[in-house]
């Protein structure tokens, strides 16, 4: 134990402050509370900076690969219209040569031979029109493949920058949850729950079991890390059995609110919640939860026997 040399109270050996005057214990302790304080910030400090660094990389990543994706698309289509344009000049050509060798062929019907020679002359277009019609067909089925391989590639990198997407929103949400808590005047490291009478006199201690046959007020009880002295509000929420507790001046959405004194690290036991008849609170499953600043700081599951 180490006694207090203003008031002589008797702490605790790891306690930092005078549980009764809030006296410093020793120096070295508020010393080393205090480092440990700043370790905790530079590190959220380090944790925060590099998300951000991540976040900017991904959305970096994501603008350049649509880009890609668009430019391909378009690559792809020019290709494909100036192909099928040439190979229709090159029917319209062919079709135009047969139609003058038809001509030639009726007016020189009356020679055998150069009937002869029209006919050879005929299924010669006729064989190279089949060559190019064949050639069209299967340049045709080439491009059909390319595009459904272009496009299954397309979608693979979609897949993956909807993954990254929700990446960024992931790590946006931990980034928001860091710097909420990193404005929070206390760390929550337990919280237990007594059982007081409208007296103020503990029916339940901390921590031990409670019977619903002598519930009145529940009221919890917070151990802390104090990273700022100051007088702040913190706000309880109670759920029975996932229900919110609420009454008249609860405020929307919480069961109750606690103003308390952050002086140093402790102990504080918050307001309880409850009523004056005994057995107010019926067997079940609870939970108490203390948030600031719209982020839950701690939270506890205990049952009412």
């Amino acid at each position: 134990m180490i006694e207090c040399k203003n008031c002589h109270t008797e702490n605790p050996d790891n306690a930092n402050f005078c549980r009764n005057c809030r006296n410093v214990l020793t120096r070295d302790k508020f010393v080393d509370a205090i480092e440990g304080i700043h370790r905790e910030i530079d590190i959220k400090d380090s944790v925060i900076q590099s998300l951000e660094n991540e976040i900017s990389t991904l959305k970096q990543e994501i603008i350049l690969t649509k880009e890609k994706s668009t430019q391909q698309i378009d690559q792809l289509r020019a290709g494909n219209k100036g192909l099928l344009d040439q190979h229709i000049k090159e029917i319209r050509t062919l079709n135009h040569r047969l139609s003058e060798a038809q001509t030639k062929l009726k007016t020189e019907s009356a020679s055998n031979g150069k009937k002869i020679t029209a006919i050879i002359l005929l299924a010669i277009f006729n064989i190279i029109t089949a060559v190019i019609l064949l050639s069209i067909y299967s340049e045709k089925e080439r491009l059909i493949t390319s595009n459904s391989e272009i496009k299954h590639t397309l979608d693979e990198q979609v897949l993956v920058k909807q993954k990254d997407s929700t990446n960024i929103t992931e790590l946006t949400s931990k980034l928001q949850t860091i710097t909420t808590y990193s404005n929070a005047p206390i760390i929550i490291k337990k919280i237990e729950v007594g059982n007081e009478d409208n007296s103020n006199k503990m029916i339940s201690g901390y921590g031990e079991k409670i019977s619903s046959t002598n519930t009145m007020y529940l009221k919890p009880r917070i151990n802390f890390i104090a990273l700022k002295n100051e007088r702040t509000k913190l706000f309880v929420k109670l759920f029975k059995n996932n229900k919110l507790c609420s009454g008249e001046s609860s405020l929307p959405g919480y069961s109750y609110t606690s103003e308390v004194d952050i002086t140093g690290d402790s102990e504080l036991s918050l307001d309880g919640w409850g009523g004056k008849d005994m057995g107010y609170w019926k067997s079940g499953k609870y939970r108490f939860e203390v948030w600031y600043n719209g982020y839950c700081l701690k939270s506890l599951d205990f049952r009412i026997e």
